[in-house]
């Protein structure tokens, strides 16, 4: 009898310690699994634009009596995300200067566009040369 009760004893000790064993080995694969979500949602690529000025052209004419300059801007998004970035352009005549903006032009990832800046503060009868300048940025 002694044997039956020692034997019987030994078997639940042995279930309890392996349905404890399995309880351990469910928790560690649970937060196991856990951690490799949290891992996967930390390595997500970021998408980002990133603006490149691809092209640009000055260009003046006569608009009636007044000359006009125009400068042309090629941008292109060479980031992996959609975004928006302003164009500048600045237009001397000798110690004169005039600076003008776009609102945000918006690109998808490898878009590009052209954008024309009209300066009608030129001055006709100045014989200094006209320069320009253009960039991109918020302000």
């Amino acid at each position: 009898m002694v044997n039956k009760v020692t034997a019987l004893a030994t078997i639940v000790v042995i279930a309890a310690v392996a349905i404890a064993l399995g309880f351990i080995f469910v928790s560690q694969q649970k937060s196991g699994s856990y951690r490799q979500i949290n891992q996967q949602q930390d390595n997500q690529p970021t998408y980002t634009a990133k603006f490149q000025i691809v092209g640009k052209d000055y260009r003046d004419t006569l608009e009636g009596l007044n000359k006009v300059a125009f400068v042309e801007v090629t941008v292109k998004n060479i980031g992996n995300g959609t975004g928006g970035t302003m164009v500048h352009a600045k237009v001397q005549q000798g110690s004169s200067f005039w600076e003008k903006n776009t609102g945000p032009v918006y690109l998808e990832p490898g878009q590009t566009n052209k954008v024309t800046l009209k300066f009608e503060e030129v001055h006709f009868w100045s014989l200094d040369a006209i320069t320009y300048s253009v960039w991109l940025g918020e302000s």
